[in-house]
Formats: structure tokens, C-alpha cells, sequence
């Protein structure tokens, strides 16, 4: 079922109300309902679209593929990577120029990505049920690192296996949010829990996830556990099915 969010309701209620000699922006009442709405599906968003994790498997691939473009070619197609506007002006096009990319892994992973044959996920890493040292060195390191670690354990090319870390999320720009109640502006975080419903979904979010191509799924979920010591029915998640 689409989302739907009464925007314009909320734009024609905002205010303005003076913080510590700073103007900001604030609902009125009538517009409570709405800007409750915009949080709470803002949170649904991130759950179901952003962090999905075929998402994130898109985002972990194209990385790796500009990531090996600049770091053997510094380009892919028309586009110059050693520049700021090459980046910038990067789009889809780029999926189709990978025969004028130097970098074999990139055209490979540029490849795969055009082609629709991604990665699948390996493994994610449950942030609730695993050891604390463990999340904390996933945190600390280099993602790309410890990636090309556990592909040289598995036997794998290193561009054929990427980990995305754990990402916290800060709820203080919705809890921050104003409603203006009884002539005050309150904290939207006042008014409902914001953090407590964040938290629901934390578990889900800031899951580390680990992908490769589904023939070495088995060989990098394997040198994966061994790697970071995690406990095969407890600390990590089979998603290789």
C-alpha cells in the first residue's frame, strides 16, 4: 500500500519561534498527526527500502567497482574519477561503459551489475546476539579491509567479496522536531519515543552483511566465522538459502 503523507497540510502549518537567538521552524497543531506520520514512516523507509539489503549489496558493488576503476585506470568511460565533477556526474550510463574501464575487477563488477547478476548475502551478522569485541572490531576497521581478509582466507578474488559495517543511526533530528502545544513548542521527541520505536528497529538496520557471488557464498560464510570467531547457530545468520 503506498504511503501517503499529508504534505501540504504540514507545509501551511509551519511557524516560526525563537530558539537561544536562533529563528527555527515548528508545526502547529493541526499538523501533528502528519508530521507524526512523516517520522514514523521515515523510520519504515530506512527498515524496508534503504537498508534492505539488496540495496546495500547495489551500494557495496558500485563501491568496489569505482574503488578498483580509479585505484588501476582512474576512469570509467567519459568519466574521470581523479576529479570531483567525474564523480559528480556519474549515472547509470557508467553500468554500460565497463569495455573503457582499465581496471578488470571493475568491469567485472560493472558487469555483473548491468547483467543483474548480484551478489547474494553471505552472511549477517545478528548485532543483538553477537559478542560485543566482535561488533567493535567490525565498527573500528576498515570495511573494505576486512573483506579483502576474509576473500584471501577463502580463496576468492578480493573484489568478489564486500562487507558492509554496522551503521547507527542518530533519531535527534526527529527528536528535535517542534510542535507548537498550548502556544510552546515542544519536542516531538517529547511527545512520542522516538528512540524506543528507533530501537525496535535497530536490530534490523545495523546488521553487518557480508555478500560474494552465490558459488563462493559456502567458502566466505565459512572463512567468515572462523575469522571473527563467531559461533555458527548463535552469532551469525545463514542467508546463503
Amino acid at each position: 500500500m503506498p504511503i501517503k503523507i499529508d504534505t501540504q497540510q504540514i507545509h501551511r502549518s509551519l511557524t516560526t519561534f525563537s530558539d537561544r537567538h536562533k529563528v527555527r521552524l515548528a508545526g502547529k497543531p493541526r499538523a501533528a498527526a502528519a508530521l507524526i506520520q512523516l517520522v514514523h514512516h521515515r523510520q519504515h523507509m530506512f527498515a524496508v527500502v534503504y537498508r534492505h539489503h539488496v540495496a546495500r549489496i547495489f551500494k557495496l558493488m558500485f563501491l568496489n567497482a569505482l574503488r578498483y576503476a580509479r585505484k588501476e585506470g582512474a576512469s570509467i568511460g567519459k568519466w574521470d574519477l581523479d576529479t570531483a565533477v567525474g564523480f559528480l556526474t556519474l549515472d547509470d550510463e557508467a553500468l554500460l561503459a565497463q569495455d573503457a574501464v582499465a581496471s578488470a575487477a571493475a568491469r567485472d563488477l560493472l558487469g555483473r551489475l548491468r547483467d543483474r547478476r548480484m551478489f547474494k548475502r553471505a552472511l549477517e551478522i545478528s548485532v543483538r546476539r553477537s559478542r560485543k569485541t566482535t561488533m567493535q572490531r567490525i565498527k573500528a576497521e576498515d570495511g573494505v579491509k576486512l573483506a579483502e581478509e576474509i576473500a584471501a582466507k577463502a580463496g576468492v578474488p578480493p573484489h568478489l567479496v564486500a562487507l558492509d559495517p554496522v551503521t547507527s543511526r542518530s533519531y535527534k533530528e526527529a527528536h528535535e522536531m517542534r510542535i507548537i502545544q498550548d502556544e510552546e513548542p515542544r519536542r516531538l521527541g517529547d511527545l512520542m519515543n522516538v528512540k524506543r520505536d528507533g530501537d525496535l528497529l535497530r536490530g534490523f538496520l545495523e546488521r553487518p552483511l557480508l555478500c560474494c557471488p552465490k558459488e563462493h557464498v559456502k567458502k566466505v560464510q565459512e572463512a567468515a566465522r572462523k575469522h571473527f570467531g563467531l559461533k555458527p547457530t548463535r552469532e551469525f545468520e545463514d542467508r546463503s538459502r
